[in-house]
């Protein structure tokens, strides 16, 4: 993590309050009345930095600056806030009983000069108070201005207070300035009328310190505002800036800062024995507590008890919680200053006081716990039923915890209880693996799994489940099909148990990563099982578990309808119900994704992310995400689904789930591509590529799709095809299933475009239209309208390439309605772009600018950034000329760029420029494809065309594919 800065001045943060009190400042160069500021602010809030802020602008300004801070110990010493800020001069006169100046010591009573005894009841000091005001002010008009800072005035002797109340009864022309920064909690009765009356008459003005705002924490931090810490360090410190900073060096150090920690401990310091005692005891004991308890922890008496808990909270160290008899103290971080203030042995004993004083009032498992694992090192019999029991309360929604627990409960468990041991490592195991530590989950399961006697069917059952889905995050398919397998065997077919149902639907989680899917009988078995035990969760993964066996099967009508079963189920379940398997709404999703009901997979796959994050299975997390990820790029959303991805990326990279990491990069590759960040998504596809086909996986092919489309959008035919012919073959086979028709569409277009520009041509005859015809089978066995659509757009294509623009633009338009159908924007923005090329070779420039419209309102709407430069392409070609200058056009390339460019005009290869330039061969290649966006061509053949006619006007080229149409 990187460092957060050294924090500004509090004046460029808290901007308004600091106007406040720097005009205050420069009105003293003139004539006025005397100023009096109270500034209101709770412990932390930056009051004595702004105080200190105030004097240095004062001192610049050549103005007398004078200030103090109260302390308790100075209560009882009249004027002890004020005397000592005035000229060492004694009065001329005093009350008739004043002692001789050199009878007090400053450090114990009032001022030396002034000779006062400690403050007393039945004394008079009116007239005292009277001339000390006039010496104030006359002291401001002797110095032609005066300043006087006086901080935790809440610790004001009677006599000072006084002493403001007279400045505050009276407007006086003076050039003084006096500002009072006070806590309003801890003030007393009479400062605050003081202060309250002077509002009322004008003569008081009132400066408050709110807590700190997300952007104040941010300019506070030095992080920018879209920081992902900022939220969590804002919100966590309460917008008090002395705690947000704490927590921020806490996060990058390791540890609060030593200069925060002693000023957040400032008062602690000066408790008494019994109030240290009692806020040590409140630290152990956390957030929540009366004062019983806090009495048994400190092994004091009630009374004691409450004496000292009535100092704490007036001094705000400590506050009564709301419609409660309890307390907590003011901030979380004062708490844990104080806890590891106090020493580790008294902790221990401390803990188990607790402990024991909680059991006997019948507090929950988890209400124990806390203290227990605190005191392990004196571990009772009863500690480790406590500790299981706690983990198991808490292990959908807390799994680190419970996982924190269960190590206790195995360390203090016998060697010799071989089932107690299993069990509780069974629990760990499960407990890992929910927050992603997958491999040590992994390896706890099946030394477990050995400890399980045979005839512990249900808990066996239920483990090997959750191993076998283990095994497949890490991708080891074949590992965990084994388990399952063996499972499945070592119990039959007769009397199943209901956890059953769970092995049955972990296989169809592996059919989706891997693309084998469990065979009809195993599907309708275990939707029986599911309903004989009136197992609704069940029910519900098991019906996903048909409609996606069903889609992957082809028959997209028999899934719609189970699915739609499934939905209604899963509908009417509560989080809690699915708070077990969040991983059966991912099947949902996955099977609604692939049967074209992209709103309902992209809702279920919301559910289950917020479900996952509820409950701690962050084992899951990370592919509900990339499925969520997904179904936002392909419907449009490529800026929410780059987001979603990038935290997939995150989280699979973290618990080392390799398969789900590569996924998740190459879908953050495609959602740069479509919002036109060729170069970062070339680097991500490649990146992907990586990860993904050095693992065998069954949909490694998304990485090389993603590079595809981002060459398709950067106007780089050529190597678009290239990869969907490495990845896929001629005839596209050896891609999975539901991303052929796709991948057929790009191919027909990609070829086209190369077909109208190169010397070779890029396939064999007759190529492009196999390719179109290959997509209508597809469509016709699916029957889904974005398969149709795909299929539309290829045949327009081959239409395009043979010439025929006019037929071309009928397929493009059917193909765009059924884009829209299907709620595919960015196809459907990329059909429309293509018939208005089509449009504009026929010369209907009234119907291009309509399309057109309707392009720039979807890409607007959804963020489709790439297709930009080829709406302009087809504006060029109704706009004037038919091309503009080729010196115009070169003029939008980078130097680099035109560099490029004209070298590979000259005939040059990728690896030739590369070594010329001496940089690399993909960023050569990164260059050409943008160099061919701005430029409007499609080819290094037409690149060469154009650079050899430079000075002359350019012929019309063939550049635009958008789904494949070229203008010709």
């Amino acid at each position: 993590m990187a460092k957060i800065r050294r924090a500004p001045e509090i004046h460029l943060v808290r901007r308004a309050e600091a106007a406040e009190l720097w005009t205050a400042v420069d009105r003293l160069g003139g004539r006025g009345p005397a100023q009096l500021i109270e500034v209101v602010a709770e412990p932390g809030m930056g009051k004595t930095r702004l105080l200190a802020e105030v004097a240095s602008r004062a001192a610049t300004r050549g103005l007398t600056v004078l200030s103090r801070r109260c302390t308790e110990k100075g209560r009882d010493a009249p004027v002890r806030a004020l005397a000592h800020l005035l000229p060492d001069e004694g009065p001329a006169t005093g009350p008739a009983d004043a002692a001789p100046p050199e009878r007090q010591d400053p450090a114990v009573g009032a001022p030396d000069h002034w000779g006062w005894p400690a403050e007393t009841p039945d004394r008079d000091y009116a007239p005292f108070v009277r001339l000390l005001a006039d010496r104030v002010i006359s002291s401001a008009r002797d110095q032609n201005g005066l300043v006087i800072l006086l901080d935790d005035f809440q610790w004001a002797d009677n006599t000072s207070i006084e002493l403001i109340e007279q400045l505050a009864q009276h407007r006086v022309e003076a050039p003084l300035l006096v500002v009072i920064a006070q806590r309003p909690l801890q003030a007393s009765a009479r400062l605050r009328g003081a202060l309250a009356h002077g509002f009322e008459l004008g003569t008081v003005r009132r400066v408050e310190l709110p807590p700190l705002t997300s952007a104040q924490s941010a300019a506070l931090l030095g992080l920018p505002a879209d920081d992902h810490r900022l939220g969590e360090l804002h919100e966590e410190s309460q917008g008090t800036p002395l705690y947000l900073l704490a927590l921020a060096g806490m996060r990058s150090q390791g540890d609060v800062p030593e200069q925060l920690a002693t000023l957040i401990l400032d008062e602690i310091g000066r408790l008494g024995p019994c109030e240290s005692l009692i806020v040590a005891a409140a630290a152990v004991l956390g957030e929540d507590w009366d004062m019983e308890t806090l009495a048994a922890v400190a092994e004091t008496d009630l009374d004691r008890t409450h004496a000292a808990l009535a100092n704490l909270t007036h001094r705000d160290l400590l506050r009564p919680m709301e419609r409660s008899s309890s307390f907590s103290f003011r901030h979380p971080i004062v708490r844990q200053l104080v806890y590891r203030r106090s020493g580790q042995g008294w902790h221990v004993g401390a803990h188990r006081r607790a402990a024991t004083f909680l059991a006997g009032r019948g507090a929950s498992a988890g209400r124990l716990a806390i203290h227990i694992e605190r005191c392990i090192a004196r571990a009772t019999p009863g500690d480790r039923k406590i500790l299981r029991r706690a983990a198991e309360d808490v292990l959908f929604q807390d799994p680190a915890t419970a996982a924190r627990w269960l190590r206790l409960a195995v360390r203090i468990t016998p060697e010799d209880e071989d089932l107690e041991r299993g069990g509780l490592m069974l629990m760990l195991a499960r407990a890992l693996g929910l927050t992603g530590r997958l491999r040590e989950s992994r390896d706890l399961l099946h030394e477990a799994l050995r400890l399980l006697p045979e005839d512990s069917i249900g808990p066996r059952v239920d483990t090997v489940a959750f191993c076998a889905l283990i095994e497949c995050l890490l991708g080891n398919y074949t590992e965990a099909r084994a388990l399952l397998a063996g499972e499945f065997s070592r119990l039959g077919t007769d009397d199943l148990p209901r956890e059953a149902t769970a092995l049955l639907i972990e296989h169809g989680v592996i059919g989706a990563l891997d693309g084998d899917v469990p065979s009809c009988d195993l599907v309708n078995l275990t939707k029986r099982l599911a309903r004989e035990h009136r197992d609704l969760v069940a029910e519900a993964g098991a019906l996903a578990l048909s409609g996606l066996c069903d889609a992957f099967n082809g028959d997209i009508e028999g899934a719609v309808g189970v699915l739609a079963d499934s939905a209604a189920l899963t509908n009417r379940l509560a989080d809690t119900d699915l708070a077990t398997h969040p991983e059966y709404l991912g099947v949902l999703a996955w099977a609604e994704a692939l049967t074209g009901r992209f709103g309902d997979a992209r809702r279920h796959f919301q559910r289950g992310v917020a479900i996952a994050r509820k409950y701690g299975h962050v084992h899951v997390l990370s592919v509900l995400l990339l499925g969520a990820a997904m179904t936002h790029v392909v419907t449009g959303r490529p800026t929410e689904g780059g987001r979603l991805a990038a935290e997939a990326r995150e989280i699979a990279e973290r618990i080392n789930a390799v398969h789900p990491q590569g996924l998740s990069i190459a879908v953050q590759a495609l959602s740069a591509a479509w919002r036109d960040e060729g170069e970062e998504a070339v680097r991500l596809g490649e990146q992907a590529e990586e990860i993904l086909h050095g693992h065998d996986f069954y949909w490694g092919a998304f990485a090389s799709m993603a590079l595809a489309t981002a060459a398709r959008l950067g106007g780089d035919p050529r190597r678009c095809l290239t990869l969907l012919l490495d990845v896929g073959g001629l005839d596209q086979r050896d891609l999975p299933a539901v991303l052929r028709s796709s991948s057929l569409e790009t191919l027909t277009g990609a070829a086209a475009a190369l077909g109208g520009h190169d010397a070779e041509p890029a396939v064999p005859p007759g190529q492009v239209e196999a390719w179109a015809r290959q997509a209508e089978q597809i469509a016709d066995a699916v029957g889904l309208p974005a398969h149709r659509a795909f299929a539309l757009a290829a045949r327009g294509h081959a239409a395009r390439a043979e010439g025929d623009a006019r037929g071309a633009r009928h397929l493009y338009e059917r193909a765009a309605q059924l884009f829209c159908v299907a709620g595919l924007p960015h196809a459907q923005a990329l059909a429309l772009t293509a018939k208005a090329a089509c449009l504009a070779a026929d010369g209907r420039p009234g119907e291009v600018k309509a399309t057109l419209a309707l392009v720039d309102e979807l890409a607007r709407r959804n963020g489709i950034r790439a297709i930009d430069p080829q709406v302009r392409g087809v504006r060029l070609r109704v706009s004037g000329p038919p091309a503009a200058p080729v010196d115009e056009r070169l003029t939008l390339l980078t130097a680099r760029e035109r560099e490029i460019a004209e070298l590979a005009g000259m005939g040059k290869r990728t690896r030739e420029i590369a070594e010329e330039l001496s940089l690399s061969p993909r960023t050569i290649d990164v260059h050409l494809s943008r160099t061919y966006r701005k430029l409007g061509i499609g080819s290094r053949a037409a690149l060469a065309r154009l650079m050899a006619a430079s000075g002359r006007a350019a012929q019309p080229e063939g550049d635009l594919w958008t789904t494949g149409a070229i203008a010709h």
